[in-house]
């Protein structure tokens, strides 16, 4: 029996909320806009309250699946 690590997959939709690893090593929460191959395009709820006040779509950053952590509860 193999030792080695297991890499666990988080299935994630578009508008789940989500915990993340940032650029500095802190732990944020951002909601899911897209899913683009492994880079998972995210931002901040306010950001969607105003663009939806400014008739737009929400602008968000794009991070690597495996920044990912898990579902934010």
């Amino acid at each position: 029996m193999s030792t080695g690590t297991m890499k666990l997959r988080l299935t994630m939709e578009i508008g789940d909320m989500i915990r993340l690893r940032s650029y500095g090593g802190e732990e944020i929460v951002r909601r899911v806009l897209r899913l683009e191959g492994e880079t998972v395009v995210v931002c901040r709820e306010e950001e969607i309250a105003k663009a939806e006040i400014e008739g737009r779509e929400p602008r968000g950053v794009g991070f690597s699946r495996r920044y990912v952590l898990g579902r934010a509860s």
